[in-house]
């Protein structure tokens, strides 16, 4: 048995699954799991590791519920993810808002191209679904992601919203 084959397939069903249901169940339910993941990784080595580093980072913080947002919101940005597809009929209700818009449509009324530039900030698959839905012929420089079964996904997902992905292979990809 392919175990890429098997996880791209439990994965393609759960992101069915997701798009099943009112957003806010799924949202809920991606909460759900991701505390049942952080309650099963505080049982790990890994969980000493990553409040040494937040420790280090931020001293006067609340380590342990800073990591625990850290994985709901990572639950929450899988799901939204999965139901990029809707994203016409729910745009309003997950994008938060757009500033300089404006400046985008103008320099595609006057014919020029635009780059836009993003940090690791939020979720930048919702943002690049949201900038196709409005139009805008979207290319996506990617690091590949480790399993098959998630790069398989993510390029469908794009694809399916209008972006087109290009994987990284260095400083050439950037030209």
């Amino acid at each position: 048995v392919d175990a890429q084959a098997v996880l791209y397939r439990c994965f393609r069903g759960l992101a069915a699954l997701t798009r099943a249901v009112p957003r806010g169940v799924a949202l809920r339910a991606a909460d759900g799991v991701a505390t049942l993941a952080w309650t099963g990784y505080r049982l790990t080595p890994f969980r000493d590791f990553i409040q040494a580093n937040l420790r280090a980072a931020l001293p006067d913080a609340p380590a342990e519920a800073i990591a625990l947002a850290h994985v709901r919101e990572l639950a929450r940005n899988i799901v939204e993810v999965m139901r990029l597809p809707l994203l016409a009929h729910e745009e309003a209700a997950v994008v938060a808002g757009v500033d300089g818009w404006a400046h985008v449509q103008a320099a595609r009324d006057a014919g020029r191209a635009v780059i836009v530039a993003t940090a690791h900030f939020g979720n930048w698959e919702l943002l690049g679904a949201m900038l196709a839905s409005r139009g805008l012929p979207l290319h996506v420089l990617v690091q590949r992601p480790s399993q098959d079964a998630f790069d398989r996904l993510f390029k469908e997902t794009r694809a399916a919203c209008g972006v087109q992905t290009w994987e990284n292979a260095g400083a050439a990809s950037l030209r």
